[in-house]
């Protein structure tokens, strides 16, 4: 008789999930030092602005380099969504974007934001091809940007 096949304790990550931890993430200055250093704790893949570029940078230059990289953009800096410049650096770039709807929030509320939604961030990233920008509220909600 045949031993009873051994199944795994642990549970298999969806694709989303495993999107959501092959993915690095550029935490924009604007969303400062301690939030990337919360979502590292968290186990996401972080690299600051700081650690790559001038702390007078403009968007549309980091913006190629880090498309460039497939990084993941994590920003709260409403200019990049609305001047022409800026999102066409976006367009170019293929850039994969996700703000935050109001920079009135404290670093401990925009990480946990992000830190809330991360599987609605994670299946955001499997069903949208870049280039995206996308606004994720504290209801848990993801809206696409037009571009």
């Amino acid at each position: 008789m045949d031993a009873p096949k051994e199944t795994s304790k642990k549970p298999s990550a969806t694709k989303a999930e495993s999107l959501l931890e092959q993915s690095t993430f550029f935490v924009d200055r604007s969303l400062g030092r301690a939030l990337g250093a919360k979502l590292r704790a968290a186990g996401w893949n972080v690299e600051l602005h700081d650690e790559h570029f001038p702390e007078n940078a403009k968007d549309e230059e980091w913006l190629v380099e880090v498309g460039a990289k497939g990084w993941v953009v994590l920003t709260k800096d409403k200019a990049i969504r609305k001047k022409a410049v800026e999102k066409q650096a976006v367009i170019e770039a293929k850039v994969r974007m996700f703000t935050l709807p109001s920079g009135q929030m404290t670093g401990e509320e925009m990480a946990d934001v992000y830190l809330s939604n991360r599987m609605k961030i994670a299946r955001f990233l499997k069903k949208n091809k870049a280039p995206f920008i996308a606004v994720v509220y504290k209801d848990a909600a993801i809206h696409r940007c037009d571009i």
